[in-house]
């Protein structure tokens, strides 16, 4: 009994080292979805260049897919809208995501999705993500790739709420995402089920945006 008690307790202490001396990368052989970590670059007259933007087309069938680059103004940020996709299996839960709409010479919508970052070969499990399990992305997509992939590729429910926040605020939001993505470029960190999901990664950027 004495025997079996400290086997279980050594088998536990060796998971818990395991897991919190895991070292999160991004030199993993990602599925193609979340295969390229996207990055801002500040240009000259204050526009943002985002690399590695998500571009693929949904149908039931096929993703046509594809990695853009874009250039954003900050002063031509019209709205911001929040999505939710409740999870069909789960009541309660849902992904989020967040779209920034963009008018003048930019005119275009783009999405931010927290994600936990797969390998080939890897299914999301809400069990697995509570230890270091997969890593942390910050995907920027067209709205279009977003919307389809949803809607058409999973055939959910899809719910948006549009922000009610002035044209400051609005871009002092968008700046803090920018920022958190480079970090997480620079730094990479683990998803976590719990306290670096969907969602409360989003409330993190808001927070650093508006503290309290």
């Amino acid at each position: 009994m004495k025997i079996a008690l400290a086997l279980a307790v050594a088998l536990a202490l060796g998971f818990i080292l395991s897991v919190l001396l895991k070292t999160p990368r991004h030199d993993r052989d990602w599925v193609v979805g979340v295969s390229r970590m996207p990055v801002f670059e500040t240009m000259p007259d204050g526009r943002r260049r985002l690399h590695n933007m998500r571009a693929f087309e949904f149908s039931a069938h096929h993703a046509a897919k594809d990695w853009r680059e874009t250039t954003l103004d900050p002063a031509d940020l019209e709205e911001i809208w929040f999505f939710t996709e409740p999870f069909p299996a789960f009541k309660g839960a849902a992904h989020t995501f967040i779209s920034f709409v963009f008018g003048g010479d930019t005119d275009q919508t783009i999405a931010i999705s927290v994600e936990a970052r797969k390998e080939r070969g890897e299914v999301y499990s809400g069990f697995n993500g509570l230890f270091n399990k997969f890593e942390l992305i910050y995907l920027w997509s067209t709205e279009k790739d977003v919307l389809t992939r949803i809607a058409i590729g999973l055939d959910h429910d899809l719910y948006a709420y549009k922000l009610d926040v002035t044209a400051e605020q609005s871009r002092e939001i968008l700046n803090h995402f920018i920022e958190r993505t480079n970090e997480l470029k620079d730094r990479p960190r683990f998803y976590n089920t719990i306290t670096s999901n969907c969602t409360n990664e989003l409330v993190k950027s808001i927070n650093g945006a508006f503290p309290g």
